[in-house]
Order: structure tokens, then C-alpha cells, then sequence
């Protein structure tokens, strides 16, 4: 990556950083102190419904968008715009549909069985139009280089909102029916100011056009429809842990796993940071044919995930129990221990990989990920049948969402050699989990040692920060790590 390109890498991070930590704030005090928890069932589900409808109502537009953006001739305001006019059309079927029968719908949603009001369809709605248009135009702005925008909007603004919102609420300025009306003004607010943006930087419009210059539509609908499968397959596979485990071993059990899947989710941080900042370079590179830099990319992105992600993993790994212990009412998390493990494991191994699956979703082999996506569909379902129990509990949650990311990860990558002939491992990767390894054993004697649940964790982190701050200080690990390096130095004002 070049330096612009770490840089920018950098700015998401930060940012994604904060919107997680605002986003923990929001879960483990302002919900909690403010709402009761039929409340917060519905504000999760309302938002959750917009989340997986709108990917299903574009067509595959974003992909559509970051697959084409450099085949077109100077006129990417039209690939926007067609992007859009799937969008609208897709909302135009989808609309009466859902009004006819949203009662029925949010009815079957669990948690909104026990408050149900009229406006609610409507709030589903402008949920899915104000997220929908946002990620279209993130995706316009992330290929033409302008990520800080878009993730101001989507890891901090739309955090900002809840805790605005349901703090409102909690301190009586308005009624709960308010606050939600409150929180999808401001996503619409956060969305309108996101198009002026993107229309200001750009100057590309999305007002809907039926065709772009240059490129087929049919080409582009085959590839969407394409993405449309793959997406809803994906959708499918990361929500059908946590439903499974509600109806296997019950709502309670669910809970305490999603809790422990927020835990694991910082070490995705890099990986959805980086890969933001890859998908153009990724896409220019088949568009030119450029193998190489296509492989350069696939181990720039290994080493530099893997080296992040390892040292989220081994914070979280180290302290898990104290950090476990400060939760409001602890003793109810406590049975998620190894989830956190199991998960945060799988999800280093993911980033072991790099950016494999934008690699090939890009590739003209794309198709062979929808297929692997099917297939891992109902690999899934049967591994948390096996593994969902009333032994295992939570934990076989886990170890069947881990085998499905191993399973999902090393049959990508022999496809990208079968076809490609890239691999994205190095020396550099027996460094960091060399180095990862004595963390693990150093960490043992401090445990022993320490009783104070705050003071490990404070060591614990000096540690594995100690380590890894040694690492890449001392050795050339990757051109983006070593980018990253002299920002950092810059920053604190060393040469």
C-alpha cells in the first residue's frame, strides 16, 4: 500500500475505533440505564430489519458500483445513478408489499410482539432509504479515494444518534415513540449531509439514469444479480448462529452470545478498515490485468491484518475474565469466556488471509464465491446442529461459527491459487505469531503474580503492546506496517 493509502487506512481505524467505543457505551450504559428491555428490542430490530432489507432491494448495486467504477469513461456519476435507480426501483416493489403486511412481519420479529404501533412500518422504511443511499454513496466515495466521510457517518453519526436519542429519552425531554422518530431523523439528517458531501467532493449526481456509457447493462445486472445471491447467502450465515441459538437452547443463551460476539468484534476493526481502502486498488488492478500488484496487495493486506488483529486478539485473550467482570451484572456474561476466545481466534485467522474474498468477489472467477457461500450455508446450519447443545452450550456456538470461517477461508484461498496463482504468506507471518506466542507464555507468570483484576489487565495490555511495538520498530515486516510506523513516530514527534 502506498503511503496515501496507509494513511487513509489509518483515518477509518481511528474513526472505527471511536464508533466502536461509543457503540459499547451506548450497549453496556445508555440502553440498559434508560430503556427497559422490550425497548431495546425494538430499537435493535428495527434497525436490524433495515440492515438486511436494503442489500436485497439494491441489486447489488454497491458491488455493482466498486466492480465497474474503473471500466466507465469519465462518467461515474452514472454508474451512481444506475446503482440508484435499482435502489428505487427495488424500494417502489418492496414498499406496498411491506405496508400490506407489516403488522404480520414485525409481529414475527419476537420483541415487537409486545409493542406494536402503526408508525413503526413507516420507521422501517426511512431506516432502509437513509442506510441503503448512504452505503451507495460510501461506495462512490471509497473508489474515488474519500473514506472519511462516509465513515464519519457510518461508525460515529449514526452512534451519536442513539445515544442523543434514548439519553433524551432517559432525561424525560420526550416519550419513548419520540426517541424513535428522534434517532431516524437524525440517520436521515446524517444521510442528506452525507450526499451533499459526496455531490461536493465528487460532483457526481445519483439521481437514477437507466444506463452508463460504455458498460452493458446487461453485464452489470448479471453481475448484481450475481451479488445479490452471494450477499443474501452471507446475510444468512452471519445471523443464523444467533438465531439458532435462541431456538436450540433459548432467548437468554442468545443474548449472552451476542454480547460475547460485541467482545470479538474489535479485532474486525483493522480488517474493515483496511479492506475499504484495498477494494479500488483491487478493482483497478484486474482492470489492467496486473497480477502482481494483485499479489502484492494479497500480502500487504495478510501481514498488515494479521499483525493488528493478533495484537487485538491477545488484549482480549490475556484479560478476558477481568474484562468480563466489570460488565453490569457480570455474573450473567461470565458463561461467554470462551466464546469470546473461540470467536476472536477465528477471526484472526480470517485476517490471516487478507483480503481473499474482495479478491476473488472482483476477480472473474466471482462466481465461484457464490457457489462457496451456498455451500457454506448449509455447512453452517448442519455444524451448529451438531455442535448446539445443552452440553456445549454457546461455546458449540462458537466452535461451529469457527469451522465455517476456517472451512470458508482455505478453500478461498486454493482457489485464488488454482486461478490466480497468489498466496499471501511469508516470513513475516512466522515473526508476528512467533512473537504472539511468548506474549501467551510471559502472560502466564504475570497471572500468577497479579491479583488485582485492573492492574492485569493494565499490564497485560503493557505487554502485548510492549512486544508488538518492538516488532514493528525492529523489523520490515511490510511496506504498509512500516508506513504506518513513521506516521505513528511522526505523530509523537520522533524521527
Amino acid at each position: 500500500m502506498t503511503t496515501k493509502t496507509s494513511k487513509s487506512a489509518l483515518v477509518i481505524m481511528l474513526l472505527t475505533f471511536a464508533g466502536y467505543a461509543l457503540g459499547y457505551f451506548n450497549i453496556f450504559f445508555v440502553l440498559p440505564k434508560y430503556l427497559t428491555e422490550a425497548e431495546i428490542g425494538i430499537y435493535r430490530v428495527l434497525f436490524d430489519v433495515a440492515y438486511l432489507i436494503y442489500p436485497f432491494l439494491q441489486f447489488g448495486g454497491i458491488n455493482i458500483v466498486n466492480k465497474f467504477f474503473f471500466e466507465q469513461k469519465g462518467n461515474d456519476g452514472r454508474l451512481l445513478g444506475f446503482s440508484t435507480f435499482l435502489f428505487f426501483v427495488g424500494l417502489i416493489i418492496f414498499t406496498p408489499i411491506f405496508l400490506l403486511n407489516s403488522e404480520f412481519i414485525l409481529g414475527k420479529l419476537g420483541f415487537i410482539e409486545t409493542y406494536y404501533s402503526d408508525y413503526l412500518k413507516w420507521i422501517v422504511l426511512l431506516l432502509v432509504l437513509a442506510i441503503g443511499m448512504a452505503n451507495l454513496l460510501g461506495a462512490n466515495l471509497r473508489n474515488h479515494r474519500l473514506v472519511t466521510g462516509f465513515n464519519l457517518y457510518n461508525s460515529l453519526w449514526l452512534r451519536v444518534a442513539v445515544s442523543l436519542a434514548f439519553t433524551g429519552f432517559g432525561l424525560s425531554f420526550f416519550d419513548f415513540d419520540e426517541s424513535i422518530i428522534f434517532v431516524t431523523s437524525l440517520v436521515l439528517l446524517g444521510t442528506i449531509v452525507l450526499w451533499i458531501h459526496s455531490f461536493y467532493k465528487t460532483r457526481t449526481s445519483s439521481i437514477p439514469v437507466l444506463s452508463v456509457t460504455g458498460i452493458g447493462r446487461t453485464k452489470m445486472l448479471g453481475y448484481g444479480g450475481v451479488m445479490l445471491i452471494g450477499f443474501g447467502s452471507t446475510v444468512f450465515i452471519n445471523k443464523i448462529d444467533t438465531l439458532m441459538t435462541s431456538g436450540i437452547i433459548g432467548l437468554a443463551s442468545a443474548g449472552v452470545y451476542s454480547v460475547a460476539m460485541a467482545f470479538s468484534s474489535i479485532i474486525e476493526i483493522p480488517r474493515r478498515s483496511v479492506n475499504q481502502v484495498l477494494i479500488p486498488s483491487i478493482s483497478k488492478a484486474f482492470t489492467d490485468n496486473d497480477t502482481r500488484k494483485i499479489e502484492e496487495v494479497y500480502k500487504e493486506s495478510s501481514i498488515t491484518l494479521f499483525f493488528m488483529s493478533s495484537f487485538l486478539f491477545l488484549c482480549m485473550y490475556l484479560s478476558i475474565g477481568d474484562l468480563l467482570e466489570f460488565l453490569p451484572n457480570s455474573e450473567m456474561y461470565l458463561s461467554g469466556k470462551w466464546v469470546v476466545i473461540i470467536l476472536g481466534a477465528a477471526k484472526v485467522f480470517d485476517a490471516l488471509w487478507g483480503v481473499n474474498s474482495e479478491i476473488l468477489i472482483l476477480s472473474k472467477y466471482y462466481k465461484y464465491n457464490i457457489v462457496l457461500l451456498v455451500v457454506l450455508l448449509f455447512t453452517t446450519v448442519g455444524l451448529n446442529l451438531i455442535f448446539i447443545n445443552d452440553e456445549l452450550l454457546i461455546t458449540g456456538t462458537a466452535i461451529a461459527t469457527a469451522i465455517t470461517v476456517l472451512l470458508y477461508n482455505v478453500i478461498r484461498g486454493i482457489i485464488l491459487y488454482w486461478k490466480l496463482r497468489v498466496l499471501p504468506f511469508c516470513k513475516s507471518h512466522l515473526w508476528i505469531l512467533s512473537t504472539s506466542l511468548v506474549v501467551i507464555i510471559l502472560q502466564v507468570f504475570i497471572s500468577d503474580i497479579i491479583q488485582t483484576g485492573l492492574l492485569r489487565i493494565i499490564l497485560n495490555t503493557i505487554l502485548a503492546g510492549g512486544m508488538f511495538l518492538v516488532l514493528l520498530v525492529k523489523f520490515e515486516l511490510s511496506t504498509s506496517l512500516t508506513n504506518y510506523r513513521a506516521q505513528l513516530l511522526k505523530l509523537f514527534g520522533i524521527n
